[in-house]
This record gives C-alpha cells, sequence and structure tokens, in this order.
C-alpha cells in the first residue's frame, strides 16, 4: 500500500460521512466481536452435547477466572488501541508504532507472569467462586491447558485491536476469522478423535490462538500495514505507559469487576438452590444464557469497537461535531440493534437452549431463565456507546465510574437482595434491573456531554 493511500485511509476517519464509516468500521468488527465469542460458545456446544453437565458447569465456573485474565490484557490493549486513533489523528505515526511496540512487551511481560500465579492458587480460587463439588474437577482441568497457552490469545486479541485502530478492519476481520475457523475444526478431533474432553477444547483453544497471533505479526510486516511492527519499539515509555494505563483503566475495571461479579452469580445459584443438584443445573444453565445473551448483544459491542476509532481520530483532529453526530448514531443503532437481540432471545428461547444441551431438565427449566436474563436489553446501548466515548476521548475515569455503578453499587446487592422475594428467579433477574437503571443514568450523562462539546466547537 502506498503512502498516499494510507494517508487517505487515515484521513477518511476525519472526512468521510459518519454513517458509512460507523458500516464500514463496524461491520467487521462485529465479525471479530462475533469469532471471539465462538471461541467460548463453540466449547460449550460440544462439551454440553458430548461430556455432561457437570463439565458445563464447570466450563462456567472459569467464566471468572479468564474475565480476570482477559482484564489484564484490556488494560494495555485498549488503552494502546485509543491512543494509536488519537495519534493518528495528529499525525504522528513513528509514536503510534512505539505504542504498538510497547503493548507487545507488556502483554508478553503480563502473560507470562499472570498465568504462572493463577495456575499456584487455581484449586482455592475455584472453590472460593463457589463450584458445586462435581463441576470443580472439570474446571481445573480446563484451566491448567488454557493457562500454557494463554499469552498467545492475549497477543492475538490486542494486536487485532490495533489493526482495527489503524483502519485495517478488514485484516483485524480475518484475525479472529482465521482463530475462529481453526477452533470450529480442531474442537471435535480433540474433545471426539482424540477422547480428551473437556482438556481437549482448552488445547484446541490455545492452537487456534496461536494461529491468530501469528497473523497479526505477519500482517504488521506486510505492506498494506500503516504501522509496522518494529523489535526495537518493544521497551517501556514511562512517559506513554502510564497514559495507556489510565485510559485502559476503565475497561479493566470493568473485567476485572465483572469476575466478580460471575463468581457472585455462581455463589448465589449455590446458596439459594434447595440441592447441590439444582445448584449445579443452575450453574449450567447460567453458562448457557451467557453465550446466548452474548451473541445477541455482539452486534452493539461491534457498532461501539467501530465507533472508537472515529471518535478518538476527530478528538485529536477537534472536529467536535462528528463526535455528535456519531455519538447519536451508534446510540440509536445500538438500541435498535439490542431490540432484536432481545426479541430473538424471547422468541427463540427452548431452540437456543437445545442448542447447547440435550439434558432434559436443563431444556425444560432453560428458556424461562433465559428470558429473564436478557429482558433488560433495551437499555445496554446507550451504556456501551457511552462508555465507548469517554475511554475513545481518554477520560477513564468516568468510564470507570459507569463500571462501578452499575456492577458494584447496583448489581451486587442485587444478586443477594432479589432472592429474598422471588427465590433462585431473583438471581436471574439482577442483571436486567440493574441494566435498567445504569441506563438511564448514562443517557442523561451523555446528553450533557455532547452539549458541552458542541459549545466548545462553536467556540
Amino acid at each position: 500500500m502506498s503512502e498516499l493511500a494510507k494517508s487517505q485511509k487515515e484521513e477518511q476517519l476525519g472526512s468521510a460521512p459518519i454513517s458509512k464509516l460507523l458500516w464500514q468500521f463496524s461491520i467487521p468488527a462485529v465479525v471479530a466481536q462475533i469469532v471471539q465469542a465462538i471461541y467460548n460458545v463453540v466449547d460449550r456446544l460440544y462439551i454440553g452435547h458430548g461430556v455432561n453437565e457437570a463439565a458445563l458447569a464447570g466450563l462456567t465456573l472459569t467464566f471468572p477466572f479468564m474475565m480476570i485474565l482477559t482484564s489484564f490484557g484490556t488494560l494495555i490493549g485498549v488503552g494502546t488501541g485509543a491512543l494509536v486513533s488519537i495519534k493518528l489523528g495528529e499525525g504522528c505515526k513513528e509514536e503510534a508504532e512505539k505504542l504498538l511496540g510497547q503493548m507487545v512487551l507488556v502483554k508478553i511481560i503480563f502473560f507470562i507472569v499472570i498465568p504462572f500465579i493463577c495456575y499456584l492458587l487455581l484449586d482455592k480460587i475455584l472453590l472460593l467462586l463457589g463450584g458445586t463439588p462435581s463441576s470443580i474437577p472439570y474446571a481445573a482441568e480446563y484451566m491448567r491447558v488454557i493457562l500454557l497457552g494463554n499469552i498467545f490469545a492475549h497477543l492475538g486479541f490486542g494486536m487485532s485491536g490495533i489493526v482495527r485502530a489503524e483502519g485495517n478492519v478488514f485484516r483485524s476481520m480475518v484475525a479472529m476469522l482465521i482463530g475462529a475457523g481453526a477452533n470450529i475444526i480442531l474442537d471435535p478431533i480433540f474433545i471426539f478423535g482424540f477422547e480428551m474432553g473437556i482438556r481437549g477444547a482448552a488445547w484446541a483453544t490455545n492452537i487456534s490462538m496461536f494461529l491468530a497471533m501469528a497473523y497479526c505479526f505477519w500482517h504488521f510486516s506486510s505492506k498494506a500495514a500503516v504501522l509496522k511492527f518494529r523489535p526495537r519499539n518493544m521497551r517501556i515509555d514511562i512517559k506513554t505507559l502510564p497514559k495507556v494505563f489510565s485510559i485502559g483503566l476503565s475497561p479493566f475495571s470493568m473485567q476485572m469487576l465483572g469476575s466478580f461479579v460471575q463468581g457472585f452469580f455462581i455463589n448465589a445459584f449455590s446458596l439459594y438452590s434447595s440441592s447441590e443438584a439444582e445448584g449445579t443445573m443452575m450453574i449450567a444453565l447460567f453458562g448457557i444464557a451467557n453465550s446466548i445473551i452474548l451473541l445477541a448483544i455482539i452486534p452493539t459491542f461491534g457498532l461501539s469497537m467501530g465507533l472508537q476509532p472515529i471518535i478518538g481520530y476527530n478528538f485529536g483532529a477537534k472536529k467536535y461535531a462528528r463526535i455528535a453526530e456519531a455519538m447519536k448514531k451508534a446510540i440509536l443503532g445500538g438500541e435498535v440493534l439490542c431490540l432484536i437481540g432481545m426479541l430473538g432471545c424471547m422468541i427463540f428461547a427452548p431452540y437456543l437452549i437445545a442448542a447447547f444441551t440435550s439434558e432434559a431438565l436443563l431444556v425444560e427449566k432453560g428458556p424461562h431463565y433465559l428470558r429473564l436474563a436478557c429482558s433488560g436489553f433495551m437499555f445496554i446501548a446507550v451504556s456501551i456507546m457511552t462508555t465507548t466515548y469517554f475511554q475513545s476521548i481518554g477520560r477513564a475515569w468516568v468510564a470507570i465510574l459507569f463500571a462501578f455503578m452499575r456492577q458494584g453499587l447496583m448489581l451486587i446487592p442485587l444478586i443477594y437482595f432479589l432472592p429474598m422475594i422471588w427465590g433462585i428467579s431473583g438471581v436471574w433477574c439482577a442483571g436486567p434491573v440493574s441494566d435498567c437503571l445504569a441506563g438511564l443514568v448514562a443517557l442523561v450523562v451523555i446528553v450533557f456531554e455532547l452539549r458541552k462539546i458542541l459549545r466548545a466547537g462553536q467556540n
């Protein structure tokens, strides 16, 4: 790709119609997000039908663990992506390349040290999360393999985010497609062909993530890359790293808090269930519902990912009217997507549950609880877009406040309070209630913020 073509690709963020940019950047991001979800969903599909309910519950028990690991990846990855977009908007390409090299180094450090610590504390953490005696052995078996290859996952996802931030949204999508395609092919081979069960699912995921990572490294050495990965840039800059962490602190806090919330959910299901068997069933259903809900709201997350480089670039270029226009269209589009996702879950709940398991009791009970869990979808989009806005302009503390408000001040108390009124159904209702409350607050905040930046643009 010529330097002129690269420059035009960057400049379109500041001049092309907003609707066109949102479509152009969001569709590949949606595909990439779906692909990312497939890594988890495919494992659950095969385990649900090929092993047993306890194994499915064990896989659910790994949710909080995986979110803790992911939070450290987003701490450096999201912050770097946001700064790269801003630096490209300012025309500082060399500084953007240094940010890329720094991200690779920090991720390597993180994901050699952190998984080692998790490996040592694995059994204690799983017990603390509230797993049942029948589910913990499966969770431990899965995590012991996943921890060995976790570095591939985080380098792959982190670098694909930078590919998207530089404007190469198609190649960012391809990286994730390579990994997902490999996972779909390798899962049945390892689980059934090699008769490795849940351990085979973990090995298939590790190999798939390695392939996605390798593609990203290849991209940054190719002619089509706006930025180049240069080993000499693999060093820590004490001036930029705090800024990266300050931006990444918001999604880090959200995912870290989210991991604790997942643990609270699992603990509440064990606490409020009438027996160990019911607790195992509820944890297994929670895992299935999470996978379905994730797929339902992925288009909205993809739209927010497409929004991020548009906001970041135009903030760096001081084009505030374009930022306001992008936010309005993204929120409206997100609400439509969430409505479609909610209706889909409500209408097709029995078929969606049956796709993940053939256990009669899960198929019977699952649709009711899935419908409860997705009843607050309509309030999610405004929260997601508002958080993305503040992350993209570098005001991470506001996004952190939203995360703490929804998952800390609202959700955790509701997880334990609502079951006192509605029994086990109250646990499932905690998420929708907190989504509604947080969405209303986010709407008020973003309306005032957009008015403020429009006045700043006029002045």
